[in-house]
């Protein structure tokens, strides 16, 4: 099990929405970047199921809390029946939407675009991680501004079982 910093930002949608998004179970994220490059999102395969997102949304000028949430396989989440099975190749635990009644009310504006490559919205099940939020460090998104990033071993909390 690893932790991942997480930012979300206004560039897609509210923070309201990606919260509730959060609470039912699912973070939006795509694949890849480009379709014509076919490039995988950076940390994208590295992210696995048990692994924590340390959850936070950025405005650029205020930060807000989401919280931390695990990594989830699709066998027994509740949204299970909305996603394909199949974990998208070559990443560590993303899955394609098949039914997106519950994600659509949270992408009014149309902020979330499918991915770039599969043409289809993807993302990870999540749950609550039962444990405290790492606290919002600009340094775990750099160099490069990302909007994903490692958390330093020392930092990470006790997780409940």
């Amino acid at each position: 099990m690893k932790h991942w910093a997480y930012r979300a930002t206004t560039k897609k949608v509210s923070f309201d929405d990606v919260a509730a998004l959060a609470r039912l179970g699912f973070v939006c994220r795509s694949a890849y970047t480009k379709a014509e490059k076919t490039q995988l999102v950076t940390y994208v395969r590295h992210i696995e199921i048990g692994d924590v997102l340390h959850m936070h949304y950025s405005d650029g000028r205020d930060v807000r809390t989401i919280g931390p949430y695990v990594i989830c396989e699709c066998a027994g989440h509740p949204l299970r029946d909305q996603v394909e099975e199949a974990i998208v190749e070559k990443t560590g635990a993303l899955y394609v939407v098949g039914d997106t009644s519950f994600f659509d009310p949270h992408n009014r504006d149309g902020g979330y675009v499918p991915d770039p490559v599969l043409n289809r919205i993807t993302g990870w099940l999540v749950r609550p991680a039962g444990c405290a939020l790492v606290p919002y460090d600009p340094d775990h998104f750099s160099p490069y501004g990302l909007t994903m990033g490692k958390i330093p071993e020392e930092l990470w909390p006790v997780v409940a079982s």
